[in-house]
């Protein structure tokens, strides 16, 4: 139900379940949701409502006063539905923000919904307020066109500087919605960060260009260029943290988890490579030990010589440090183990194929 809601907005309905459990609501009402949103978007009673009247704090206590206060509360952590009034106020929500053109749903769309719900005491309070359904709808359109325009001028007028800062664009595109012409961006942002071994600014353009892609609704969020973020992050990482971090090993498994059938097996290749050498580096032999035999298992089932080169190259690095028969090689004496590296040495320092690319690309 909440696949199209940012974060903002989620944590709105968070906001609002705890309003409501906090007066011994039985439900979620429009109301818990205004006071949800007050507490999480303190900036929007400033952004649409009359001057004089965007004190939250006020609006706060005037809400209050109109609720019915319940002797006792329920557990926060109790899961409490919404009521059918709250959940036309998020069905509006959403067909106010589809009518705009936007792919995601705000705080702001939130709003638009509350007051489209007439005779409920969220829309009383707001109405009362001077808040009106057309300038609130209005206004955010009017926001949206002019962030839309200024991200366009941007991108038309001054290219040298959005070549050198891609995140200035990817600021702007986000704030007027455009979300995946912000990933995008981003993406070029921690790409050019990676190449001028700015590794943690990097990994903030890409971990900003990850939350703005989660933002988005399951369907518009494809999986390749999730992929692509990750693998990217996980190189920053590498650099800057070392492959046995926690969170190098977190972001390189996240990657794995968005591998399929689809995938180019460069990209799973070094995935699975970046895996294996945390498992080496951190001394996990357990684990070194399966990565290991994943890695030449998916070598063999695409037929790349390059990578089974590589994949033998890491089953016998972990054969010497674990011992042959931790990983029950069987015939796969040590003196075939050195034959093998030694010949993989070989063959990557002569070859200039692109697919092996994992142990530098990630």
């Amino acid at each position: 139900m909440f696949e199209r809601y940012t974060e903002k907005a989620r944590r709105v309905i968070f906001f609002a379940r705890y309003e409501a459990s906090q007066y011994g609501a039985s439900q979620i009402e429009a109301e818990h949701i205004l006071l949800g949103m007050l507490r999480e978007d303190r900036s929007i009673a400033a952004r649409f409502f009359p001057e004089g009247h965007a004190n939250s704090s006020l609006m706060r206590s005037q809400i209050e006063g109109r609720l019915v206060v319940r002797s006792h509360s329920y557990s926060s952590n109790v899961d409490l539905p919404l009521s059918a009034e709250a959940k036309r106020v998020l069905v509006y929500a959403a067909k106010e923000s589809e009518m705009l053109g936007h792919r995601h749903i705000e705080t702001d769309h939130l709003l638009l919904g509350l007051l489209v719900e007439e005779g409920s005491i969220a829309h009383d309070l707001l109405t009362e307020l001077g808040v009106v359904l057309d300038d609130v709808r209005n206004e955010i359109k009017e926001i949206s066109d002019n962030l839309r325009r200024i991200s366009d001028a941007l991108e038309k007028n001054v290219p040298n500087t959005i070549e050198t800062r891609p995140e200035l664009l990817a600021h702007h595109l986000a704030e007027a919605g455009l979300i995946p012409r912000a990933v995008d961006y981003l993406r070029k942002a921690g790409q050019r960060a990676i190449k001028h071994s700015a590794n943690t600014e990097a990994i903030g353009h890409l971990n900003n260009a990850l939350a703005l892609l989660r933002s988005l609704p399951a369907d518009a969020a494809p999986a390749p260029i999730a992929l692509e973020l990750e693998i990217m992050l996980g190189q920053a990482m590498i650099a800057s943290r070392g492959y046995a971090a926690p969170e190098t090993k977190k972001t390189l498994l996240q990657a794995k988890m968005l591998i399929d059938d689809r995938t180019d097996p460069a990209k799973t290749f070094s995935v699975l490579y970046g895996i294996w050498a945390g498992h080496y580096v951190g001394g996990e032999a357990a684990k070194q030990r399966r990565a290991a035999i994943e890695f030449l298992a998916e070598a063999e089932r695409h037929n790349d010589t390059a990578a089974r080169c590589m994949a033998h190259r890491v089953l016998g690095s972990t054969c010497l440090v674990g011992g042959s028969s931790m990983l029950d090689c069987g015939t796969l004496s040590k003196r075939v183990i050195y034959s093998i590296t030694s010949s993989i040495l070989a063959f990557v320092s002569s070859t200039a194929r692109t697919s092996v690319r994992l142990h530098y690309a990630i």
